[in-house]
């Protein structure tokens, strides 16, 4: 006893008409503005303003911070870069870089401790952790621009006294290391006492 299933009728590849009302029932419905009871909206959207109002001044800190850290990066890369052919040019666009870095750092916190959205962070208790050792963070950036001024500083008496720089007199590299400690030794002071 076999029971013949009869097919839908189709004609030229339509769908059948149960299909149809199946695919109409399944469809979502749409959102309209005009569901949303007034006040729910003007509450949302003052919600919004007030996350773009937070946000706005705390991006500017961060962005800060990313500035600081190219600036101080950019001011080792150029003391780095050239090695005992140093010269004045060279220690004086690393000096303006450690001097960036250390305003944008000095920027940087002043928003840390100012920023509503910061502020607001620092009320939980993990978020207040986070934004303390942000500060601590930008502080010790603070003293490594210090730092790498006093490098200036040290690479430029360097070069005065003919120990570093393109004119500085070549011998095998253990005289020359020798030369360079014993030069550098004396004006490492101001930098150990950052």
């Amino acid at each position: 006893m076999l029971i013949k299933r009869r097919e839908p009728r189709t004609l030229a590849g339509e769908p059948p008409d149960e299909l149809l009302s199946a695919r109409k029932r399944r469809r979502w419905p749409r959102l309209r503005l005009s569901a949303i009871p007034r006040p729910v909206l003007i509450a949302a959207a003052l919600v919004v303003i007030a996350l773009v109002v937070l946000a706005v001044p705390a991006i500017g800190t961060v962005l800060t911070l990313k500035a600081g850290t190219d600036d101080l990066k950019a001011g080792a890369r150029q003391l780095e870069g050239q090695g005992l052919s140093l010269t004045v040019k060279d220690t004086g666009a690393a000096d303006a870089d450690f001097v960036r870095a250390e305003q944008q750092f000095a920027k940087a916190e002043s928003g840390l401790r100012t920023d509503p959205a910061f502020r607001l962070l620092s009320t939980f208790p993990f978020g207040k952790r986070q934004v303390a050792a942000t500060i601590a963070l930008d502080r010790s950036a603070v003293h490594v621009g210090r730092a790498g001024r006093e490098g200036v500083t040290v690479a430029n008496g360097l070069i005065a006294q003919k120990v570093l720089g393109p004119e500085h007199p070549k011998s095998n590299p253990g005289q020359e290391a020798l030369t360079l400690l014993a030069a550098v030794s004396p004006r490492l002071d101001p930098v150990e006492s950052l």
